[in-house]
């Protein structure tokens, strides 16, 4: 993702309000009363540049637990907006 780890620590605890999220280092982990869990894993920070363009570059691996597809269809949907950059 085109993302930063200041930006993945701001962000990521705003997008589920009933979730108990607690943040590691290098990822978080998340559960819910009901039983679903979600472990985030952040590779290390890189930078793509293109042209005299840098933007911050990390690797997101989501491990789910006791969550069905239209759970996972749910989070990711609320994961990928919660990250959406809006240009003008």
């Amino acid at each position: 993702m085109g993302l930063s780890y200041s930006d993945f620590f701001r962000v990521y605890p705003k997008l589920f309000p009933d979730a108990h999220i607690s943040l590691k280092s290098n990822g978080a982990h998340s559960s819910w009363k009901t039983g679903e869990k979600v472990d985030i894993c952040l590779s290390k920070e890189k930078t793509r540049a293109l042209g005299f363009l840098k933007f911050p570059i990390i690797d997101i691996q989501l491990t789910f637990e006791n969550m069905n597809r239209a759970c996972i269809k749910s989070y990711m949907q609320t994961f990928h907006q919660g990250f959406q950059k809006g240009g003008g």
